[in-house]
């Protein structure tokens, strides 16, 4: 709940109960919870403003995550690459409808950077 100071509140309530284990009114605490509010707000705008780039690129443009998942791609990528946008989110590996397109266009096979192992 936002208060009147503009400020942003988790509101609980509980029944206050006695030593007997009767109901005998209500505890009702507030949780200042603006930073939180603030920093979703901030993501999301972050978010959409990432996202608004990749949308603005007219090169073909995939992100990928650190296992090679396409996080997330643009219109340009698709229609080069001749995938659908409705593919699920898969590891990009040689064998994959993604990387046959790419391959397909650009007429040379995926490569996959040494992946680096933490040590134990």
């Amino acid at each position: 709940m936002r208060g009147r100071n503009g400020r942003w509140y988790l509101v609980r309530i509980m029944p206050y109960r006695t030593l007997a284990n009767v109901i005998d009114g209500v505890v009702v605490t507030f949780i200042d919870i603006t930073v939180q509010k603030q920093t979703q707000e901030e993501l999301r705008e972050s978010l959409a403003f990432a996202e608004a780039i990749v949308e603005t690129v007219r090169e073909p443009l995939v992100v990928l995550d650190g296992e090679l998942r396409v996080m997330r791609a643009n219109e340009a990528f698709y229609k080069t690459f001749g995938v659908s946008p409705e593919l699920p989110r898969k590891r990009l590996s040689s064998n994959s409808a993604i990387a046959s397109g790419i391959s397909r266009r650009s007429g040379k096979s995926l490569t996959y950077p040494a992946r680096k192992r933490a040590c134990p």
